[in-house]
């Protein structure tokens, strides 16, 4: 139950995160007044920072792959089961992560 609650918490705020980054990587892409040397140095810095979140990510799908076989987590059989309290307390852990991410956020912004 633990590690379903973490996984919950901790996909939602990589979520908000990644949706944040698309918009950001649309608007470098878009905003093609800005000079062209600073809108690559902020390309290649965004791609290889999430190219290396991308290749931890899928050496961690892979570990759980080879460990508990494709055919026990792809499909829609394979959606998880959740009790109620489960869900309860994933989401009142999503809540405080998010929480958590927005504070050091202000408190990073504000040093700047």
């Amino acid at each position: 139950a633990q590690v379903r609650q973490k996984s919950f918490a901790h996909s939602a705020v990589v979520n908000e995160s990644l949706e944040e980054f698309i918009a950001m990587a649309e608007q470098l892409c878009n905003t093609r007044d800005l000079d062209l040397n600073h809108r690559i140095g902020a390309a290649q810095t965004t791609w290889h920072l999430w190219l290396g979140i991308q290749q931890r990510i899928t050496h961690m799908l892979n570990r759980l792959s080879g460990e508990f076989g494709p055919e026990h987590l792809a499909g829609a059989e394979c959606i998880p089961q959740f009790a109620e309290d489960e869900w309860q307390d994933a989401q009142a852990n999503r809540e405080y992560m998010l929480a958590m991410f927005n504070d050091r956020f202000s408190t990073n912004s504000n040093k700047k």
